[in-house]
């Protein structure tokens, strides 16, 4: 409840000094919470808060640097990657690849080798940045892409070999009109379950049969570079479908910027049964 009786609180901020106001909103939202009052002004109160986010980057950026230097892969810059052939080098570009263009000079580097004729592109995203930005050619866009009006976009949250299996209790209830009432309320919400697992959940296999032939095309890969994807488990069926196609001791680029990232290879090198010395990271 508002305390009517609640005036402008003044304050002097403990690092600048200057006089700032606590309404009497502000009061009530920090007294329901048990916390004290502020006692810095909120330009530095927004200051405080930089510093501390930039210190938590920083020891989050340590951490990494040490997963780094402690992971058995190789660690080389972008400018320091060398292809062996276009033509046996397959990339796979994933959503950071387009979350990273908000800066596109940041790519700069990738010009010496994205884009080269011959090579094949797998890509997650439905925006052609590889095309126009890197000239890269016969890209298959395995989820649809915005240029192609007529075709649908594939949107999905998980896959069902993934997915574990749930089961439901139901209650129990002498009356009969209760247990009527809960038993239909129950079947209504499954329909409408059902009817969002299939409009969310995508067929990877479908998806994979319906490009078959890009697939059939990779048994001459012997390199697989792949830029921002996260390799959740959603899109595992298309890397094991991959894995199966190329050569068995196939090189693995992939780039990383963070501690997840090199977690999420991690997992993926342990999964594909992929030797250390066949995987190269590079920073995003």
């Amino acid at each position: 409840m508002r305390n009517m009786n609640a005036v402008e609180m003044k304050r002097n901020c403990i690092d600048c000094g200057r006089e700032f106001t606590i309404s009497p909103y502000q009061q009530m939202y920090y007294a329901n919470r048990g916390w004290e009052l502020p006692r810095r002004c909120r330009a530095c109160s927004e200051k405080k808060r930089q510093e501390r986010q930039k210190k938590e980057a920083e020891g989050a950026t340590g951490q990494f640097e040490k997963e780094l230097s402690d992971s058995p892969y190789a660690i080389k810059e972008v400018s320091n990657i060398e292809v062996k052939s276009p033509v046996t080098t397959l990339y796979v570009i994933g959503n950071g690849f387009d979350l990273a263009h908000g800066v596109p000079s940041s790519y700069s580097k990738f010009r010496d080798w994205l884009g080269k004729p011959g090579a094949k592109y797998l890509n997650f995203n439905y925006t052609e940045f590889a095309e126009t930005l890197y000239g890269a050619k016969g890209v298959c866009y395995i989820h649809g892409s915005r240029k192609n009006r007529k075709a649908k976009l594939i949107l999905g949250h998980s896959y069902k070999k993934y997915v574990s299996d749930v089961s439901v209790k139901m209650p129990r209830f002498k009356d009969g009109f209760k247990r009527g009432m809960v038993n239909a309320a129950f079947d209504d919400a499954m329909v409408h379950a059902g009817w969002y697992d299939q409009a969310t959940t995508k067929n990877s296999r479908q998806i994979i049969k319906e490009h078959e032939g890009f697939f059939d095309g990779l048994s001459d890969i012997d390199t697989v570079i792949v830029i921002g994807h996260s390799l959740s488990e959603v899109d595992m069926e298309y890397f094991e479908k991959i894995c199966s196609e190329i050569h068995s001791d196939a090189k693995w680029i992939f780039s990383c910027h963070d501690s997840a990232g090199l977690k999420a290879i991690n997992a993926f090198v342990k999964t594909m049964a992929i030797g250390a010395d066949r995987v190269t990271l590079f920073r995003l």
